[in-house]
């Protein structure tokens, strides 16, 4: 019998938008606001990181909040509160532009961004400290910034490259292109939804039936539209922006979870879905009283629910098919538990796709250091937790492996992360963040240090 899952859970994600620069006044003009030299242009004007993408500023957050358009209540508003409007800042102070039309002048200032003028009072004072023979340990004591700088860029959380990780934990396995012979396949459906678009149809019936979500069986966040989504509703022309509202993506999902029922390719293929927090299947009489009920917010966990579901009913090969690098950690912790012969991933698109054995990498690293990579993992920077500055995945993992020491207080905060193991691992936790910026440092704790 082969099986096939599909996990229709809401995610939700980030990204830069480079063309929004279209839609503000000299939006490839904005001087970068750190530098505070003529010709720096600062790229990503909503973001807090200059090429774009991650935590927006607070201009991005405004520019979201009027729909991604340069209105007049935008133009007027002072997003970083530095006491000029935005309109001052980028060039249009009458707040007369219009997109495509030229500025009334050139841009001035950065409308979101951290402002040269704060880095140069904190200059002059550190260097006044220095010459005035006083007391630096006093001057560090007080913040010069709202956001404790080590938990966050300016209010927002500092985003992490979750690939550089992937990179390093492919090094143990062998990578293959060709698929796998497997006994399920489990499809994260929001991966789904944004891989298959809609192409050439013109109803929501016409999607959940064209080839391509087929084949799917056999073998891939902003302002948007609300949209209806019934069997005969036509489909939206631009299928992002339908897919960045969360009561579209939860329509949409349960009507594809009954749809899917339908396009069972042989007797002996099992179909379940799930479908908000129950679970719907192609045979009535299976029992998925394991899978009902399930209050997992994300696709992340709820994915290896079903792996671990698929391996009680006597399955031992299995494939998940994602995008995401915190499935595949979440997969890799959870191999030896599962005891489980074969769990791959068939990851990444267009010319990145493969197939990656995650039971090889777990077989490298072996149970103890499989199960801490789930507390390194959050540790070193994902989706809720900010990452340490200037150091990213790489570094993290590189420091791991001169300090074995760690590993067993990384496995003890992944199965109790309380405040008492907090306690417990807290002494080699520092001596693991000293050593991410000083490999040479014999310091035990970050203050020491």
């Amino acid at each position: 019998m082969f099986l096939l899952i599909l996990c229709l859970v809401l995610t939700t994600g980030v990204l830069g938008f480079p063309w929004f620069r279209n839609d503000i006044p000299n939006g490839y003009k904005v001087p970068d606001p750190c530098t505070g030299q003529t010709g720096q242009i600062w790229e990503g004007v909503g973001h807090n990181q200059e090429p774009g993408g991650g935590p927006r500023n607070p201009f991005g957050l405004d520019f979201k909040t009027v729909g991604f358009k340069w209105t007049k209540e935008l133009c007027q508003k002072d997003s970083d509160k530095d006491g000029r409007t935005n309109g001052e800042e980028l060039g249009d102070p009458g707040c007369t532009w219009t997109k495509g039309g030229t500025p009334s002048a050139a841009a001035s200032g950065h409308p979101g961004g951290f402002h040269a003028d704060l880095k140069k009072i904190f200059f002059f004072v550190y260097v006044s400290c220095q010459v005035r023979d006083s007391d630096l340990d006093e001057f560090f004591r007080h913040e010069n910034q709202a956001y404790p700088p080590s938990l966050s860029q300016f209010g927002q959380l500092r985003l992490s490259s979750k690939s550089d990780l992937l990179v390093s934990l492919e090094k143990m396995c062998v990578i293959v292109t060709e698929i796998p012979d497997v006994d399920a396949i489990i499809l994260d459906g929001a991966v789904i939804v944004n891989i298959l678009k809609p192409r050439f149809c013109k109803t929501f019936e016409d999607y959940s039936k064209q080839d391509s979500l087929k084949a799917s069986n056999r073998g891939k966040r902003g302002k948007g539209i609300r949209r209806r989504v019934q069997a005969d509703s036509t489909i939206p022309g631009n299928w992002e922006s339908f897919l960045r509202i969360d009561d579209n993506k939860t329509e949409l999902f349960a009507y594809l979870a009954e749809q899917l029922l339908t396009l069972t390719p042989s007797v002996q293929t099992t179909v379940v879905s799930t479908k908000g927090s129950k679970v719907v299947c192609n045979k009535p009489d299976k029992n998925n009283g394991n899978l009902s009920l399930c209050n997992h917010e994300a696709a992340d966990t709820r994915t290896l629910l079903h792996v671990g579901i698929a391996v009680k009913s006597g399955m031992q090969k299995i494939m998940i098919r994602t995008v995401d690098t915190d499935v595949v950690v979440i997969a890799v912790s959870a191999v030896h538990k599962l005891n489980i012969t074969c769990l791959w991933m068939a990851f990444g698109v267009g010319i990145n796709f493969r197939y990656i054995p995650v039971h090889e990498i777990a077989l490298f690293m072996g149970p103890s250091k499989s199960n801490a990579l789930l507390f390194f993992n959050a540790f070193s920077g994902c989706d809720q937790v900010s990452s340490f500055s200037n150091r990213g995945k790489k570094t993290a993992w590189d420091t791991w492996l001169s300090f074995d020491a760690v590993t067993e207080d990384f496995k003890l905060l992944s199965d109790k992360p309380n405040e008492d193991c907090v306690n417990e691992a807290a002494l080699n936790i520092e001596r693991f963040v000293v050593l991410m910026y000083d490999r040479t440092s014999e310091c035990l704790g970050v203050d020491a240090a």
